[in-house]
C-alpha cells in the first residue's frame, strides 16, 4: 500500500493532468481543482478512520496538502465532516498556512 504523502501527491497530479488534458483549463486551475478535491478526499477518509478506529491520514499529510492549494477543500471539509474543528493545535497550523497564502497572494498583486 502507498504511503498517504505519495497517494496525496499522485492523486493530486493525476487528477490536475488530467483536468488539464480534458478541460480547457489553464494549469494552475487544473491544479487547485485537482488538489481541493484531493484535500477533501483525505479528509472525509480521516474522519472515516477516526470513526472506524483504523489507520489515520497524518496531519502532517492533511497540511501539506492544504499548503500545497487545498485551502477551500480542507475548510470544507472541516466543516462538512465536523473534523478536527476541536483541535486546537491542528487549527493553528491550517490558519497559519491560510495567512501565509493570503499574505503571499497579496504581495504577488501587489508586485505585479
Amino acid at each position: 500500500m502507498l504511503p498517504c504523502s505519495l497517494a496525496a501527491l499522485l492523486l493530486s497530479g493525476g487528477g490536475a493532468v488530467a483536468i488539464y488534458v480534458v478541460l480547457p483549463w489553464p494549469a494552475p486551475a487544473a491544479w487547485l481543482v485537482a488538489v481541493n478535491l484531493s484535500t477533501a478526499l483525505f479528509f472525509a477518509a480521516d474522519k472515516m478512520q477516526a470513526k472506524a478506529g483504523g489507520t489515520r491520514v497524518p496531519e502532517k499529510v492533511l497540511h501539506t496538502l492544504v499548503l500545497l492549494g487545498g485551502t477551500a477543500g480542507g475548510l470544507a471539509s472541516m466543516l462538512l465532516f465536523r473534523h478536527k474543528i476541536r483541535k486546537a493545535r491542528f487549527q493553528a497550523v491550517y490558519w497559519s498556512i491560510v495567512i501565509l497564502q493570503a499574505g503571499s497572494i497579496a504581495v504577488w498583486v501587489i508586485l505585479k
